[in-house]
């Protein structure tokens, strides 16, 4: 499986290489900030409910966040989520941007693969078999290529959240 990943990786051009590259950073990246946004309730279920919770949680410890009121706090987390879910949607459609070019690779390869093929091998063909093929076969790419980002962004985001669980709570979690 791994040879084939890396023979499609091969494949591949430069520009969608890097495309690739961003998206994987940048999943990295909103995985993170959904971390963080999990993580951003502790503090406020703490000063909410006067302290009752006791998290053993290093990073929350004599924090600047045990010192604000209710209110701020409110607002300091509906403000980060709203920021976060904004990069979450730039996310999504660079996820589609990538999708959409790496499918435009797809059938460019494949047209020029006709383009290349002898006479004869073209006159046993009918032309709309040729379009059927670039067509679906780059639509397909492009369904693949939209289901298996998604499922690596969504694994993504599991592992930094049972991460920060066990940091938590491992006793709890496990």
């Amino acid at each position: 499986m791994i040879k084939d990943l890396l023979n499609f990786l091969n494949l591949l051009d430069f520009k969608i290489k890097l495309l690739l590259i961003l998206l994987v950073i940048s999943m990295l990246i909103g995985s993170i900030l959904e971390t963080f946004g999990i993580a951003l309730l502790i503090p406020l279920l703490q000063n909410i409910f006067d302290n009752q919770f006791s998290f053993n949680f290093i990073f929350f410890k004599n924090t600047f966040f045990e010192k604000l009121d209710v209110s701020t706090l409110i607002t300091i987390f509906f403000s980060l989520l709203f920021l976060k879910n904004l990069f979450l949607i730039a996310i999504l459609y660079y996820q589609q941007y990538f999708s959409w070019n790496l499918g435009k690779f797809t059938s460019d390869k494949l047209f020029f693969s006709y383009l290349n093929k002898n006479i004869q091998y073209l006159n046993n063909l009918s032309t709309s078999l040729i379009i059927r093929n670039i067509i679906t076969e780059s639509n397909g790419i492009i369904g693949i290529a939209i289901s298996v980002t998604t499922i690596i962004r969504e694994a993504l985001v599991m592992v930094f959240i049972l991460s920060f669980l066990v940091l938590l709570n491992s006793k709890i979690v496990l």
